[in-house]
């Protein structure tokens, strides 16, 4: 199990339909509707032997009480030690840790979204293998 924190920012809007994103950036833009959390402190390694390791992950999403988990299929050409993505298309980049994804941006719950938009929210993340009955 890997597990690493980011943090809310008043320009988060989390509308993207098809993607969600962590950065480790400190400021973002309402432009950049996939992102859901900044200042990520996400080990690069760590998730590099992840996503080389598990061909299935389950990332859970914690923030301000509330707890959502998305469902993906690993991307083992992960290699950004920067920004981190979640797709639901097949879309791979250095960027992309997740594809063929449950949820994106725009699914997470109104209330998560609302918290997710302000500095001082702190965003647990929790990445581990997703044991399907496959």
């Amino acid at each position: 199990m890997i597990r690493f924190s980011a943090w809310g920012h008043p320009n988060i809007t989390a509308l993207h339909e098809r993607t969600l994103e962590f950065t480790k950036e400190t400021d973002v833009t309402p432009a950049g509707d996939c992102i859901i959390g900044v200042r990520a402190d996400y080990d690069l390694m760590k998730l590099r032997k992840f996503v080389q390791t598990h061909p299935k992950g389950r990332m859970t999403i914690s923030a301000g009480g509330e707890q959502v988990s998305i469902h993906f299929t690993s991307n083992p050409g992960f290699l950004d030690s920067h920004e981190l993505v979640i797709r639901k298309s097949g879309f791979s980049s250095r960027r992309t840790l997740g594809q063929h994804a449950d949820l994106s941006a725009k699914d997470i719950p109104d209330t998560m979204r609302a918290r997710i938009n302000k500095n001082e929210t702190r965003i647990t993340i929790t990445l581990g293998p997703w044991e399907t009955d496959n």
